[in-house]
């Protein structure tokens, strides 16, 4: 079917609010997305007046009607993922199949390679939606990982799929795989005592950071902003667990279960960073603050789904946290850029056994 003669792709307006929640209304639009019935208008108030340079939300307007749109948005977690985006893309219901999702798309991916240099692009899609799937495919997006139990949709659980694209006109040097040096053991003795994380352990942690062993195996940036750490610390996101490892009184270890910013269809979701100074590794630290992280998860919490990422070179770390019960997802191919180098890392998860039972007996 042609393309409405009418079609006319622009940037989103604050008076565009009332035609994105009509389109979040739609059935297939709620089902191809991660959206709750009956979104909440505030949600929405402001989301066409924050599309910047870096970030974009593009409408479709057939007849002077908004009837689809595409999003643009950085990765805002650490600079060394400064060179991606992520994408959603939604249609309503009466316009689909008439190339109007392509033409967003086409405009975006215009967008990113031709005037914001993006270098990755990457989405999320529900592995039931085909013709999605189809489209972000004709546009050069490659599945990259399966994720089982990812969101609860329309009273099931489906298995999510995320895909990446990348901008053709980037080089890509492919450069030696680095290795983590061993560092010399600290010299510290006694008891390992795992706590909450407080507001007094910013200074701590910030040190801890400032370590280029530490920095290495994370996102995170070389000299490390004790601003950020005591922001961290003060202002907790609801959900979140900030674990504390000491060594003879000595913070030597942290780690951290974090809630999922897509709201109530991830709520069953955990995110897991956990990072200890390479001085003190090879001592269980690591392996004993994991274990406390999801025994809380499972026994306290009940959250079903724990999720990370790590590096395609560090074996150690791997191999705890497959000892522990986390699976192989997917490779996220040029996912950071770390230490000078372009790094692929592993997505991994780990099921809950209680929630795993549930997933069997929904695919039955």
């Amino acid at each position: 079917m042609p393309l409405p003669s009418t079609l006319k792709i622009r940037r989103a307006r604050p008076d565009d609010v009332h035609h994105l929640m009509a389109m979040a209304a739609q059935p297939s639009v709620r089902a191809g997305m991660l959206l709750m019935p009956y979104p909440e208008p505030s949600r929405w108030a402001d989301w066409p007046g924050r599309s910047g340079a870096t970030d974009l939300v593009l409408v479709a307007e057939v007849d002077g009607r908004a009837v689809g749109h595409a999003s643009l948005s950085p990765e805002e977690a650490s600079p060394a993922r400064r060179h991606v985006r992520s994408l959603a893309l939604g249609l309503l219901d009466d316009y689909q199949g008439q190339g109007i999702g392509a033409a967003l798309l086409a405009a975006l991916v215009d967008y990113c390679d031709r005037w914001l240099n993006v270098g990755r692009l990457e989405l999320t899609a529900f592995s039931a939606n085909e013709a999605a799937l189809a489209l972000y495919r004709r546009f050069g997006f490659e599945v990259e990982r399966r994720m089982h139990g990812d969101a609860f949709r329309a009273g099931g659980w489906p298995d999510s799929l995320t895909m990446a694209r990348f901008n053709p006109a980037w080089q890509w040097p492919e450069a030696p795989a680095s290795s983590f040096e061993p560092a010399s053991p600290l010299p510290l003795q006694g008891e390992l005592t795992l706590r909450r994380a407080t507001l007094a352990d910013a200074a701590a942690l910030a040190a801890m950071f400032d370590d280029l062993g530490t920095v290495s195996g994370t996102t995170q940036m070389p000299y490390a902003n004790l601003p950020l750490w005591q922001q961290r610390l003060s202002q907790p996101a609801e959900g979140r667990l900030m674990l504390v490892a000491e060594l003879g009184g000595v913070v030597v270890g942290c780690a951290g279960l974090h809630p999922d910013s897509h709201g109530e269809a991830r709520q069953h979701v955990r995110n897991i960073g956990i990072t200890v100074t390479p001085g003190a590794q090879g001592r269980g630290i690591g392996r004993r603050l994991l274990a406390e992280l999801v025994d809380y998860a499972d026994n306290w919490a009940n959250i079903g789904r724990l999720m990370l990422t790590v590096y395609t070179d560090n074996a150690a770390a791997i191999h705890l946290y497959r000892s522990l019960g986390f699976e192989m997802e997917g490779t996220h191919r040029r996912y950071a850029f770390r230490n000078g180098q372009w790094k692929d890392v592993h997505a991994m998860a780990r099921l809950s056994p209680r929630f795993s039972r549930e997933l069997d007996q929904d695919h039955k």
